[in-house]
């Protein structure tokens, strides 16, 4: 339920998304650095998306208000697609940054505050099934 108040709250910001060097400027309800095309639970995003390419991908839903963005998510979470398409990028090494205060959350807990770093390295995990 709090995590319900927080959205309906939550305001947009203006950041900086550097990937492998190049950066671009969003005002961004939210920010999803994933390397998966799954987000939470099993709420796919991105389904282009690839977990062995060794690059991250980045889907920024930029100036979209809170109600559109939580209807964006209850339609993945039913199974349907994505009313509004997020702007992607990839890369390897991305940064975010901001001039306001804006917590980051890795698998749903507080991980500090940008600006914040994130780097994929290709093969760096095996697997043994």
């Amino acid at each position: 339920m709090l995590r319900a108040a927080r959205w309906v709250t939550h305001h947009s910001y203006r950041v900086a998304i550097t990937v492998d060097g190049r950066e671009d400027r969003q005002r961004a309800m939210q920010v999803f650095v994933m390397n998966s095309p799954y987000y939470g639970w099993s709420l796919e995003l991105l389904p282009q998306v690839s977990m062995n390419d060794g690059l991250l991908d980045v889907a920024v839903f930029p100036r979209m208000g809170r109600w559109a963005l939580m209807a964006s998510l209850f339609a993945v979470w039913r199974g349907g697609k994505l009313p509004v398409r997020p702007v992607v990028y990839r890369g390897a090494r991305i940064r975010v940054a901001s001039d306001e205060a804006v917590a980051v959350h890795a698998d749903g807990v507080l991980a500090g505050g940008l600006p914040a770093e994130f780097a994929c390295r290709k093969a760096a995990l095996s697997v043994f099934v």
